[in-house]
């Protein structure tokens, strides 16, 4: 869903002619540009279309619908979205960082024609889905692009240092790719809490955790819950996704510059 909405943006009001409809997109194209198998895709799109989302279009083909539970859906993913990327800026701003090299980056280049165009002013729905995208690209590999396991996997690597997301101390002490805080300052979390946060079944979230735990990515930390021990972070693999991250972000935060974001409103 969020795939059709950031590509194919929000749809008009109801009764808009079919032709000014969003273009339709094959069910081949989304499974190729997530890297997931086609099947797995199909069935996806036929809960989309049996919720009233999304209609076919052809035989392989499909396009948002344009009824009002598909609109107030799109508009509630993209308030989901806009949510989340505010409070990441906030919470970098919190522990101090500086947004002047994103300004830098995204500084534009002097002009050579007065007539020419200012970038178009930041959407920040379109701007946080342009990045979770990214992300999901660069933490697919990690499990063969089971993202359901990685996504599992990064909102417990959240959970346990999120008692101290704004704690300047900590965060600029452990802030290094290859320096994560040790097990010690980490607090395990709830499959339970997990799975309010990511809004899936409690036993999805427990059997994806126990996928974790069996691949030794994981532990359960007797009558607390579960933690991703520093060991796993400082692995090769989570490096380099941590490294591909952290440039997907000053990505992020370069685009936010060039279309004139005003980091100073966050305040």
């Amino acid at each position: 869903m969020l795939v059709l909405a950031h590509r194919f943006a929000s749809l008009p009001a109801g009764g808009t002619a079919r032709k000014h409809w969003s273009p339709k997109v094959s069910v081949h194209a989304l499974s190729n540009s997530l890297v997931i198998p086609y099947e797995t895709m199909r069935r996806s799109v036929n809960v989309l279309i049996k919720e009233g989302l999304c209609e076919r279009d052809g035989r392989d083909s499909i396009v948002l619908c344009a009824n009002q539970k598909s609109q107030t859906a799109v508009a509630r993913l993209r308030e989901t979205m806009t949510e989340q990327l505010l409070t990441m800026l906030r919470d970098l701003q919190a522990v101090g960082f500086d947004f002047q090299a994103a300004r830098e980056a995204g500084r534009l280049p002097e002009a050579t024609d007065s007539a020419e165009q200012l970038p178009p002013r930041v959407d920040l729905a379109d701007a946080s889905g342009v990045l979770f995208l990214r992300l999901l690209e660069v933490g697919g590999p990690l499990h063969r692009h089971d993202y359901l396991r990685t996504i599992v996997l990064a909102a417990i690597v959240s959970s346990n240092m999120a008692h101290a997301a704004r704690d300047k101390a900590v965060m600029w002490q452990f802030g290094a790719i290859a320096d994560p805080p040790p097990d010690a300052l980490r607090k395990a979390v709830s499959v339970r809490s997990i799975s309010e946060m990511l809004g899936i079944s409690v036993e999805t979230t427990r059997r994806t955790v126990c996928q974790l735990i069996d691949d030794d990515e994981c532990i359960r930390v007797g009558g607390q819950g579960v933690m991703v021990p520093a060991e796993v972070l400082a692995r090769k693999e989570m490096l380099q996704v941590a490294t591909g991250v952290a440039l997907r972000v000053e990505q992020a935060l370069a685009d936010l510059a060039y279309r004139q974001f005003d980091f100073a409103s966050l305040a």
